[in-house]
């Protein structure tokens, strides 16, 4: 995690250092050790470093190639970088210390624009082409590295957080009110939009290409839902994710300080944090440090005894935190210095103070197994694949097994996975209104009316919805899960809150070999004998202590967060729901949302907790931005 920026003047004048260094001031957080601004003409780009690998702490950006035509910043890791070093003829003891933006750099000069085809890892970055006049900008794959820009007919404006864009004196401070009635929904459908009017950002696996004051968007890779893989049995199957998974874990310890990994006791991180274990006492390095949130107030969400079964087997310096006596909101100020946006992530609070603990335990880099369901799959659609196939049998045994291992009564499962996705659309839509699951109406209600039909947003729900019902075929399932806009979404909130802690965030699951490896597997290795997650669960043998590898589910942790809400938050609720409501009352439906309030008290609904959540969030973070009082005298 490091910090990039920079201005392409696109009116002939020059890129001002006094607008380039004002940029750096708002993201110095991201880049702790040192900075630099290169500036010629109407360009102008910056840097801020952060050493989260050995190579970086031997390179500085912007960084010039030989021949001086060509000038780089960028936020990344590369992880083919022996692949990248032959291919390029780089060899020798310096090899060592050439950084990764050094190899992005020569990448570009061998096969410019195609270099992206031959990257792997994460990184955000952007290439001032002097000989062609243009400007080349690039993001991974999966979107791990924030990247945004604004752009008019006078300049072009990048950088890696919005607040460092909002900087530069030319770019309009407006509210996108779109993205204002998506986040309520919520959908999360545009990969491009943000908060503010003209800001944008570069969707994962995108390339920008600006040339003569014209901004050309390109995908440049895209998952295949197509491809599949057949090995010769299980043992197979499990060898090679193991393989994969190992390499992708391997890839992110890398790193010149202790690395830490985010430990909730669940399959992923567990996975992770083993998978860790095991590279590090093969490499004869050090100790892994772990960041782990425990209950002492709340047994029920309380995951100490899987902590504790991954810590017992050795190699590890664990932290744990008292999450059941922090407070969802009360910290909202400080997320504020560092989040430009509303988030949609109720457990943020949680995560924030494991990040400030790694910080204060030496870490630079800290892992997590983010999106690991997703990417590996439950696997439930081969339900419905089986029961269409006529393959009872094996569908009961199934059934059976999920029910035994995830408390689940098989009935429900069998409606939800194999009779409701055969309904036709009509009949559904039919059950949803008798039953007053009617997602569209429920979901926008809490919305201000003029201002649901000034956004359209009923209209892009419905649209939305229509788009996301479950196929009969897991791959198409699952393909659609991994090409889901939230996951960008969630990615850049949390780098903002690492960057925070000048962390970088690092997430193993994502590795591009892994997600590709995962989607084009067999249903079978999928969901198998009732259990999810099949080809991990028996890769990680003898990795994974069995307590885990074999646990059905995992802790919800609703109960704290409503806890924290009422018993520590309520203060803070009643102020934006009753006392202060100009910030939100041209959004919101005011009374619905004081009721649903009243409501929350006394029964303690989660979904009613994550309505006044959401809505709070925003009602903050408008009053923080200043689109509070812009709308107060609007309407006087």
């Amino acid at each position: 995690m490091s910090g990039i920026f920079g201005i392409l003047r696109l009116d002939g004048s020059e890129a001002g250092r006094e607008e380039l260094e004002g940029m750096m001031e708002r993201i110095r957080h991201r880049g702790p050790d040192g900075s630099a601004i290169w500036n010629e003409g109407p360009a102008g780009i910056g840097h801020l470093m952060l050493h989260a690998t050995p190579e970086s702490s031997f390179e500085k950006m912007p960084l010039l190639n030989g021949s001086g035509d060509l000038v780089i910043t960028a936020d990344c890791r590369i992880d083919n970088r022996d692949e990248l070093l032959a291919a390029l003829s780089l060899d020798g003891e310096s090899c060592s210390k050439i950084g990764d933006g050094g190899l992005i750099l020569r990448s570009y000069e061998m096969w410019g624009e195609d270099c992206l085809h031959r990257l792997l890892g994460d990184f955000a970055f952007a290439v001032v082409d002097l000989s062609r006049e243009t400007l080349f900008c690039a993001r991974d794959h999966m979107g791990v590295k924030p990247f945004y820009y604004f752009i008019n007919d006078r300049a072009f404006v990048f950088a890696s957080e919005i607040k460092a864009i909002l900087s530069f004196p030319e770019v309009p401070r407006r509210l996108n009110e779109e993205m204002v009635s998506d986040f309520l929904v919520p959908i999360l459908d545009d990969r491009q939009i943000t908060f503010y009017q003209g800001v944008r950002r570069l969707p994962a696996a995108c390339h920008l290409t600006l040339k003569e004051g014209k901004a050309r968007t390109e995908r440049y890779w895209s998952l295949d839902p197509k491809r599949e893989i057949r090995l010769s049995s299980d043992e197979e199957y499990a060898a090679e994710f193991r393989r994969i998974f190992l390499e992708a874990v391997g890839c992110r310890l890398r790193c010149g300080s202790p690395v830490g990994v985010s430990l909730s006791g669940g399959l992923d991180s567990s996975s992770v944090a083993s998978a860790a274990r095991k590279i590090s006492i093969d490499s004869d390095g050090g100790k892994i440090l772990t960041f782990s949130a425990v209950f002492d107030d709340l047994p029920d969400c309380d995951e100490r005894e899987f902590i504790g079964a991954v810590i017992g087997e050795g190699g590890f310096e664990p932290t744990n935190i008292r999450a059941d006596l922090l407070s969802p909101l009360g910290e909202f100020g400080d997320y504020l210095l560092f989040e430009d946006e509303p988030f949609w992530i109720p457990n943020y609070f949680m995560s924030w103070h494991l990040f400030k603990a790694a910080r204060d335990g030496g870490a630079r880099v800290i892992m997590d197994g983010f999106e690991g369901d997703v990417v590996v799959s439950h696997g439930l659609t081969h339900l419905s694949e089986l029961f269409v196939a006529g393959r009872l049998l094996e569908l009961f045994r199934n059934l059976r097994g999920l029910s035994k291992n995830f408390a689940t009564p098989a009935s429900r499962i069998l409606w939800n996975q194999c009779i409701a996705p055969l309904a036709p659309e009509p009949a559904a839509k039919l059950y949803r209104w008798l039953r007053g699951l009617d997602g569209c109406q429920e979901r926008c209600s809490i919305i201000n009316p003029g201002f649901a039909e000034r956004t359209r947003i009923r209209e892009r729900l419905q649209s939305h919805l229509r788009g996301s019902r479950p196929s009969r075929d897991l791959r198409i399932d699952h393909h659609g899960a991994l090409d889901d806009a939230y996951l960008q979404h969630v990615l850049e909130v949390i780098d903002r809150q690492a960057a925070a802690f000048s962390l970088e965030p690092r997430h193993p699951f994502l590795d591009r070999r892994l997600v590709e490896f995962c989607l084009a597997l067999p249903s079978e290795q999928k969901l198998r004998r009732g259990w999810s997650r099949w080809v991990l669960r028996t890769a990680m043998a003898g990795i994974l202590p069995d307590e885990i590898r074999w646990r059905g589910g995992k802790t919800i942790l609703s109960q704290n967060f409503n806890r924290g809400l009422l018993a520590q938050d309520r203060k803070i609720l009643e102020a934006a729901i009753f006392d202060d409501t100009a910030a939100i009352e041209d959004y919101v439906d005011v009374p619905l949302l004081q009721r649903t309030y009243r409501r929350f008290v006394a029964e303690g609904s989660n979904r009613d907790a994550i309505t006044l959540w959401k809505t709070v969030i925003l009602s903050l973070w408008l009053s923080a931005a200043g689109f509070a009082e812009e709308s107060s005298k609007d309407r006087s």
